[in-house]
């Protein structure tokens, strides 16, 4: 239950990318730690690319290592295929997959523009309903942050497919922080996802240097269990180079 409960918590929060919709998106990788209760319990790899068709993939890995992994050996697959449009971010597929437990779950969302219907299965449970104006996946409305904040935005809400429905997610900008990481010490903006129905709390630092990738995110149940997660190494591909931020800047 524990690693099913932190892997829900590093796909809602973890974001990074570039920093508005109408830049051309390098390739990058991105790798973050999850600790909780002072252990290191899983390991998250982020990338986003440029298909030879013109659209982008976001892919996500996360896997349990430590202690952790002696009990459960879970991983997790997420992936966002959109187009970058004059209006912005627009989804065309998103799929999760997590596997290593008893009962597998596997979601995977199509997005109709043409007939603005979006189709959602989980496991054997499927929903059709209508696609509202603008509305993103689960990876998309993460890029979505990181193009508001670089706009200066103080107000940044989204409609989002989850969980068979269109939800409204909504975040607070509470300021700016310097933090460390594994990777070095950034000049943050810190934002607080406000969830209505909820006790769940989850604050995260987007770093400015890095076009507002978060580097460190803090999650907390109702029931007090608290999770970080820390950035510990992001490369940027550019013409076949590759850029890293050393350690010592």
């Amino acid at each position: 239950m524990l690693f099913k409960r932190l892997t829900l918590i590093v796909a809602g929060c973890l974001v990074f990318g570039p920093a508005a919709a109408e830049d051309i998106y390098p390739d990058f990788e991105a790798e973050y730690v999850l600790r909780s209760k002072g252990l290191e319990v899983a390991h998250i790899k982020r990338s986003v690319e440029r298909l030879n068709n013109g659209d982008y993939r976001y892919l996500s890995r996360s896997e349990t290592v430590g202690v952790v992994s002696l009990f459960r050996d879970d991983k997790i697959i997420e992936e966002s295929r959109w187009k970058n449009t004059a209006d912005g971010f627009q989804p065309i597929y998103y799929r999760y997959d997590h596997s290593g437990r008893k009962k597998n779950r596997q979601v995977n969302i199509e997005f109709d523009w043409n007939n603005n219907t979006v189709h959602m299965q989980v496991n054997e449970n499927t929903w059709q309903t209508e696609l509202e104006p603008l509305t993103l996946d689960k990876l998309l409305y993460q890029l979505a942050i990181m193009r508001d904040l670089s706009a200066g935005r103080d107000s940044i809400n989204y409609k989002v497919a989850d969980g068979g429905k269109i939800k409204d997610y909504a975040f607070e900008i509470l300021g700016e922080e310097t933090v460390e990481t594994p990777y070095g010490s950034f000049k943050t903006v810190k934002v607080e996802r406000h969830r209505n129905d909820t006790e769940r709390e989850t604050v995260f630092w987007c770093a400015v240097e890095l076009g507002y990738l978060p580097i460190k995110i803090v999650h907390t149940e109702p029931d007090g269990l608290q999770t970080t997660t820390l950035l510990t190494s992001y490369k940027m591909h550019e013409t076949g180079l590759r850029k890293t931020r050393a350690l010592s800047d």
